[in-house]
């Protein structure tokens, strides 16, 4: 298994975003494939997955 296998990224204008970082087996966002080292935004309640694991990105209302 590979140590990193995606990032979060931030940019200026205040919006999250995830990218993957060339996993052999890949990340999903919402159950689709993405493409490696390509930058997708993230909205409150997207799901990354990587093997069987699955983080639900939550940003807070407030923020």
């Amino acid at each position: 298994m590979k140590a990193n296998h995606f990032k979060y990224t931030f940019s200026y204008i205040n919006e999250f975003g995830v990218k993957d970082l060339g996993s052999l087996n890949g990340t999903t966002l919402n159950g689709e494939k993405m493409v490696p080292y390509k930058v997708y935004s993230l909205s409150n309640k997207d799901v990354i997955g990587f093997a069987k694991v699955h983080y639900t990105f939550e940003q807070d209302a407030s923020a």
